[in-house]
């Protein structure tokens, strides 16, 4: 009877919330509209859903904006090796040779990086419809709320190199761990409240 009534009051309730999260952010108050959905998520919601999913969701953005960052090291590397055969009259046969290895990369990682945004726009359909998943989508929507391609050109004209093979060797990848048994510590919550409702 309770979960019922409970049924039949979300219901009611959720068209009436979702129109209101729609004015705030048309009025540009994205923080209010992502709090709203917090607060009615903790309220109905909370308690019959499994962050495991949205672990696998995080792990997989994660392996996006990696592939994403290779992908640019690469092209640059082929940018400077264009720029260094048109300026030079006698070309180097090693310089062609970084070229085509650059070249041959760039796309291996171009199409892995398809197969696996093909990937992440599959979990991310699979996230039931709530305020969950509309938290996630505002958030997605919000100019650079990831690592900012500015950001990588500065590293990469500093010298940094973006050439570990797999996500979990690259040093700034920190994996946190969200499984049902798993109790989450004070940073593993912030962690995952900055992710999904990007408050703090």
């Amino acid at each position: 009877m309770c979960f019922l009534f409970e049924f039949f009051l979300r219901a009611r309730i959720e068209p009436v919330m979702i129109r209101r999260e729609k004015s705030l952010e048309r009025d540009g108050r994205w923080r209010e509209a992502q709090t709203l959905r917090r607060q009615y998520y903790t309220m109905t919601f909370s308690w019959l859903y499994d962050f495991e999913r949205v672990g696998e969701l995080i792990r997989a953005e994660k392996q996006l904006v990696f592939l994403a960052q290779k992908e640019e090291f690469f092209r640059e590397c082929e940018r400077r090796c264009i720029m260094h055969l048109e300026s030079n009259l006698r070309p180097d046969e090693s310089l062609i040779e970084k070229l085509q290895t650059a070249q041959r990369l760039s796309s291996e990682v171009r199409q892995t990086l398809w197969h696996e945004d093909r990937r992440y726009q599959k979990m991310l359909a699979s996230i039931p419809d709530g305020p969950l998943r509309r938290a996630l989508h505002a958030c997605r929507r919000q100019r650079d709320w990831y690592l900012s391609s500015g950001w990588q050109r500065a590293q990469y004209a500093r010298g940094f190199d973006i050439r570990p093979k797999r996500l979990e060797d690259d040093p700034m990848h920190q994996p946190f761990d969200l499984s049902p048994r798993k109790y989450m510590g004070a940073y593993e919550l912030r962690l995952l409240e900055s992710y999904i409702w990007g408050l703090l």
